[in-house]
């Protein structure tokens, strides 16, 4: 007899992309059939001031905070239309996303990440690596990435 891996909690980091969506209607789907719980995350990057020898990260800007808030949100609303509640995270002032979602399934004893292939974060993406990259490397759980 083959048994199902136990799935409690789904954690979907989001940043609005196409493919972020689309992992979040994989989440939910599977948060439903499993009677999992879903958090949807969003972690804002620290940005840097670079005048010659100042290194202090700046806060982040109120529309950088609001559309955090958008895109957790957006997946509280799918959320409903599937019958799962979501809870929702926005880390602002990480320096790392890929430490911060992966610090953070770890804190929450996540059982499985779904997270999208591309993000917002564009050219970036081929230089460092990609954070879905990242978090497949470090993840302490299960990660299904989708395109």
């Amino acid at each position: 007899m083959v048994r199902k891996a136990l799935i409690t909690k789904i954690l979907v980091p989001v940043d609005g992309s196409k493919s972020s969506i689309e992992a979040a209607k994989l989440a939910l789907d599977l948060a439903r059939e499993r009677k999992a719980k879903v958090i949807a995350l969003h972690a804002i990057r620290m940005s840097f001031a670079f005048p010659p020898g100042n290194k202090q990260a700046q806060t982040p800007s109120q529309k950088e905070v609001e559309a955090a808030e958008s895109y957790v949100s957006d997946v509280r609303k799918m959320g409903k239309s599937f019958g799962v509640d979501v809870e929702t995270k926005v880390v602002e002032s990480c320096p790392s996303v890929v430490d911060t979602i992966c610090d953070f399934a770890r804190k929450e004893k996540c059982d499985l990440i779904v997270m999208g292939t591309r993000g917002r974060a564009g050219i970036e993406h081929f230089r460092l690596g990609g954070v879905a990259t990242g978090v497949v490397t470090y993840a302490p759980c299960a990660v299904v990435v989708v395109r």
